[in-house]
């Protein structure tokens, strides 16, 4: 009884704060119960922000996590401020680029997305919504500059890079393609300072974290990540963190992984 209540209330916080956040909520709820084919749509949100998406895929998923949930910055200090300097690895369709160059007018996005056509609808996200302060790439994120096999799901939010050609894709998607990847260091290096580092990179954070060089993660300030367990140990990755002088929390229902460093 309780746990029927309890989801009940959930049910209908979700659906005030879906109506509260979207101009053409009822979109959203049709969407979100697969009543819709798989075609292109215009989310309309009411603080101004547009989204194209597609239908019947974890698009309309992404808005709210970012929109409504605030996943990546709902922690405290983890609010984006004027001037930040952020780091989107695996920027998808440039949600959450779009909600950190809102945030920083005054500062920087750079963002990179590995998938070519998730890629152009990034561009195009930018673009309907007047965004400028964004630098943005066609590119996988590892630990060096080169090429790797990236799989195109049906679903484009479920893409993702594959350790070689022998990968067997699964039934109704595109294949597997070869993409340009730039390493994680070379990144870095080419900034002051990284105020804000988000990554949702399908388990490849684990070997970035764990051997990119202590000195260049000195630079970073705040990592939010979607972490992968199948490809890594989350205590390991915690355990090395805050080695290096990170503080760490976790939001495990949703897979996600804060660390920070004080301020001076």
């Amino acid at each position: 009884m309780l746990k029927h209540s309890a989801k009940l209330g959930y049910l209908a916080k979700r659906t005030f704060s879906v109506i509260a956040a979207y101009k053409n909520f009822p979109l959203w709820f049709f969407d979100r119960l697969h009543i819709l084919p798989r075609k292109k749509v215009l989310y309309k949100l009411r603080n101004g922000i547009n989204f194209v998406a597609e239908s019947n895929t974890l698009d309309c998923q992404f808005i709210s996590e970012m929109f409504i949930d605030k996943q990546y910055t709902s922690l405290p200090g983890f609010e984006i401020s004027s001037t930040d300097i952020i780091v989107d690895c695996g920027a998808h369709k440039g949600i959450f680029t779009t909600f950190a160059a809102k945030n920083a007018p005054l500062g920087k996005v750079i963002s990179y997305e590995a998938s070519p056509e998730t890629y152009q609808s990034l561009v195009e996200n930018l673009e309907i919504n007047g965004i400028q302060n964004v630098d943005h790439f066609n590119s996988a994120v590892r630990l060096s500059d080169g090429t790797v096999n990236f799989y195109l799901a049906e679903d484009p939010g479920c893409s993702m890079i594959v350790p070689d050609k022998d990968f067997h894709h699964e039934p109704g998607s595109k294949g597997v393609i070869t993409v340009t990847q730039v390493g994680f260091e070379s990144i870095i290096n080419g900034l002051s300072k990284v105020d804000f580092l988000k990554m949702d990179i399908e388990g490849i954070e684990f070997a970035i974290l764990m051997n990119c060089s202590h000195s260049l993660l000195q630079k970073v300030k705040r990592i939010a990540l979607e972490y992968h367990p199948e490809f890594g140990s989350l205590d390991a990755l915690i355990e090395h963190l805050q080695g290096i002088g990170f503080q760490v929390s976790s939001w495990q229902e949703r897979r996600l992984l804060y660390a920070w460093r004080e301020s001076d």
